[in-house]
């Protein structure tokens, strides 16, 4: 079985998910992985937005929620070498 792994949890890594997972279709043989330090999405356009009204905990969204249905896993680790 091939294994594709994504490292990082940003818009990136999750749009990268997203089009691999339409182009890949219904393959069984390709494992998608996505491996962050964070299990959260952090969205970064309301960071500048009124602070009082905002606590940084409101622009979190878990990536376990944000991947539902869809065919990627995820794992919540550090990664401390590529080879």
């Amino acid at each position: 079985m091939t294994r594709i792994v994504v490292l990082g949890g940003g818009f990136a890594a999750l749009e990268a998910m997203r089009v691999l997972e339409r182009r890949l279709g219904g393959r069984t043989d390709i494992e998608l992985l996505l491996i962050s330090d964070r299990n959260y999405l952090l969205f970064t356009p309301l960071l500048p937005r009124s602070p009082h009204r905002w606590s940084s905990h409101a622009n979190r969204e878990p990536i376990r929620d944000i991947r539902g249905g869809r065919r990627f896993r995820f794992q919540a680790r550090s990664v401390c070498d590529v080879d």
